[in-house]
């Protein structure tokens, strides 16, 4: 392969990997020394950039002598002797390469670049048209070839050893004779590459985690990539032997794996080899949460943003956790998962602006976390621009002025700019360095879609504002609702107002309002821009207008909706009774429930019960209502009724049914009290037996039947034996009614 096309063939590989390299000088034919008359070529090999309508510029010995990738000589002079560079438009310049132009019989020809492992062919050339013969060659003054009709000498495989001072004796023919002419040069042979470097890829030195090297060396731009091989070493010990790849993996970290690491590279010829200096690998533990870093930073437009994601593995070990990383912007996805914890954005643009995060995980899914979202803001040289009107609304007859807005970072302060003014997409004022248009005495027409438009002194960047729709108002400005206060609560005084601009000839008594809800007139046409309800209720709520006119009627205008949301100062109350199932004799206490608005826990309400429609309890702030010993006439319908204090607001639950169980509940009390009714039973009856036998002694003898008396006067035995439990119904409740054959109790 020759040097020039091993140049292109790495000129194209490092374009491919985004990266920019520095242009090369290339001879061709490639010798350092050729006569006057003879034609070279200089080309100007890579650059920083690619791209069409590049521009190459050609120095020597610093004076800039032509424009153009390859610079030919057709007829060389010793004027062009000198040092060349060549620079790409824009990017970085080459380092000089030394051509000299002779006008002697001999000069000794060798190549512009030499590097160990390569081949070396030398010419002893004599000047054109002029014979030559015999050639004896030198190094350092020693003769390395005697005499012969071979002017060439050839050099296999060069080491540094190769270096040194050779010098070419030829006889040439001229002015009737041969003479003998010597030339000498001196031979260079550089090291084909840098000394190495070994780093860690994925800046990962976590346990469990894929463990990248890399052996990083500068090859000059005439060596093939494929022609060096390289070795990597933990702790002096060979863990990878020589190969192609300049990287070393580990599948899965362990602790073993921390250790002294270093690499080494040669040519595939093994004439130079070179040991890159030590780096010590820690094996880390499991992951912290994960944080994100931008290079650089800030970050311009057309800059390559690398992202890192940061994280740490702390105490205990866990050997087996392996981890990867993904990157995400405004919440999507840019980089799945993967060992490396960098994401490059090359040439950024403003729509790579967001919020950027990154994820790490285990293998296993086991682990996740995630990193806080980092703003990231591409810079421009300035942001679009905003056109601004210095005093809205616009009256007919005043002075406007637009102003275009827009800024330059700190360091492009002195950039100039330019800026031209738009209506309805026609230019009215064309490109200058104000940054203001004016129009004196405006009329209605003067009403549009107004724009402004920058760029820089060249051109290369312009930007043009949003349109902006400036109306110029005749009388007055379009009307407006406003609210006094932002929440509006039942019971509270509720103002609007309909806000407009008067023109500078209007008289606020020549204007009036009207007020609407819901397409509804809820006020008229007074002079007052204000529309009151001093206690507002849920049926004020809805979508409120307001209109305003002159007094002649020519000029009306509507505002547009405002919606209002009456919200309640406190709920429907509803009733609950406690225990859920009430017995005669129970005790039973009602409670009166609501709930207050968020804003206002501080109102004071009272409550009121109801049964059957009739009050039980009047107004208080106790929401409860107890009665004690719960009998039959106590059930039926109940309701309660809240209220603020001053009476603003007021509601009244559902009515609720309050039925007691049919069943009696024996408990003590209700033992007791049946104890107590059997005895005095039994007492009434004795008292009338003895008083019925009392009667009879007093009375006049008379014979009755016995039997007769025995139907009148019951005895206590035959009270207790003829009462028994007859169950009743009511319309209220299930009871039970105590009865008796000869009296009811």
């Amino acid at each position: 392969m020759s040097t020039e096309t091993s140049i292109l063939f790495i000129w194209l590989v490092l374009i491919q990997e985004g990266a920019a390299i520095r242009p090369a000088v290339t001879f061709t034919p490639d010798y350092k020394k050729i006569f006057t008359t003879e034609q070279i070529t200089m080309t100007c090999d890579g650059g920083s950039t690619i791209g069409e309508g590049m521009d190459y510029i050609w120095y020597r010995d610093s004076k800039q002598v032509y424009n153009g990738q390859s610079y030919t000589i057709q007829r060389a002079r010793t004027s062009h002797s000198g040092s060349y560079q060549c620079q790409t438009r824009p990017g970085e310049i080459s380092d000089p390469a030394r051509l000299d132009v002779s006008n002697g019989y001999v000069i000794l020809q060798t190549p512009l670049y030499v590097y160990e492992g390569d081949d070396i062919y030398m010419r002893c050339h004599h000047y054109p048209r002029y014979y030559g013969r015999q050639t004896r060659f030198y190094k350092d003054n020693n003769v390395i070839r005697d005499w012969s009709d071979n002017g060439d000498y050839y050099i296999r495989n060069v080491t540094k050893t190769t270096s040194g001072t050779y010098g070419c004796r030829k006889e040439v023919h001229h002015h009737g004779l041969y003479y003998q002419h010597r030339d000498d040069i001196f031979v260079s042979v550089q090291e084909p590459f840098s000394l190495p470097k070994i780093t860690l890829i994925n800046n990962s030195k976590i346990e469990g985690k894929p463990l990248t090297l890399s052996c990083d060396v500068t090859i000059s731009p005439y060596i093939k990539p494929t022609e060096l091989q390289f070795a990597f070493y933990k702790d002096e010990q060979t863990v990878q032997g020589f190969s192609s790849s300049d990287k070393y993996e580990v599948q899965s970290a362990q602790l073993e794996d921390s250790g002294n690491y270093m690499c080494e590279a040669k040519t595939s010829t093994n004439n130079s080899t070179r040991r890159s200096h030590g780096v010590y690998i820690d094996i880390q533990e499991l992951f912290t949460t994960p944080t994100i870093n931008v290079m650089p930073n800030p970050v311009s437009k057309a800059d390559n943003m690398t992202l890192t994601c940061q994280t740490s593995l702390p105490p205990p070990p866990r050997h087996n956790t392996q981890l990867r990383i993904a990157f995400y912007r405004e919440g999507g996805i840019v980089q799945g998962f993967g060992v490396s914890d960098t994401y490059e954005v090359y040439n950024v643009q403003l729509e790579d602006s967001g919020k950027y995060s990154c994820e790490v995980e285990t293998t296993d899914g086991r682990v996740r976390k995630r990193s806080a979202e980092r703003i990231i803001q591409i810079e421009e040289l300035f942001p679009i621009p905003r056109t601004k009107v210095t005093i809205t609304p616009i009256f007919e007859k005043n002075i406007m002025t637009l102003t275009c807005q827009t800024s330059l970072p700190s360091p492009r302060h002195n950039t100039q700019l330019r800026i031209a003014f738009y209506r309805e997409g026609g230019i009215v004022q064309g490109f200058g360095v104000s940054d203001t248009y004016e129009v004196y005495n405006v009329q209605l027409e003067d009403s549009g879609k107004y724009s402004c438009e920058v760029e820089t002194t060249d051109g290369r960047v312009r930007k043009r504002s949003a349109e902006q729709i400036i109306q110029i108002e005749g009388f007055f400005s379009q009307p407006k609702m406003i609210m006094t206060n932002s929440v509006v609560v039942e019971g509270d005084p509720m103002t609007l107002t309909c806000d407009t601009t008067l023109g500078p000839t209007i008289k606020p008594t020549e204007v009036q309002f009207a007020f609407y809800r819901d397409g509804q007139k809820v006020q008229g046409f007074t002079s007052s821009n204000k529309y009151e309800a001093r206690s507002a209720q849920i049926e004020d709520s809805g979508n409120y207008t307001c209109e305003i006119k002159n007094v002649i009627d020519t000029v009306v205008r509507r505002s547009h909706g405002y919606y209002i949301r009456i919200e309640e100062l406190f709920s429907i109350p509803t009733i609950s009774v406690t225990p859920n199932s009430v017995s005669m004799g129970d005790n039973m206490t009602l409670t009166c429930q609501t709930r207050l608005h968020p804003s206002r826990q501080n109102i004071q309400l009272w409550f009121t019960f109801y049964r059957e429609g009739g009050i039980v309890q009047g107004f208080g702030v106790s929401d409860n209502y107890k009665i004690y010993s719960v009998q039959m006439e106590d059930c039926g319908k109940f309701s309660c009724q809240v209220s603020t204090s001053e009476g603003r607001a007021m509601k009244r639950s559902a009515e609720q049914v309050i039925q007691l169980d049919g069943n009696i509940r024996y408990t003590r009390q209700n033992i007791i009290r049946l104890t107590l009714s059997t005895c005095v039973l039994i007492a009434a009856a004795l008292f009338a037996f003895h008083h019925i036998k009392w009667m009879k002694s007093m009375e006049p003898a008379t014979v009755q039947d016995p039997k007769a008396m025995s139907t009148h006067v019951p005895t206590a035995e035959a009270v207790h034996t003829n009462l028994h439990l007859e169950p009743m119904t009511d319309n209220c409740v299930n009871y039970v009614n105590i009865t008796d054959n000869t009296m009811q109790m």
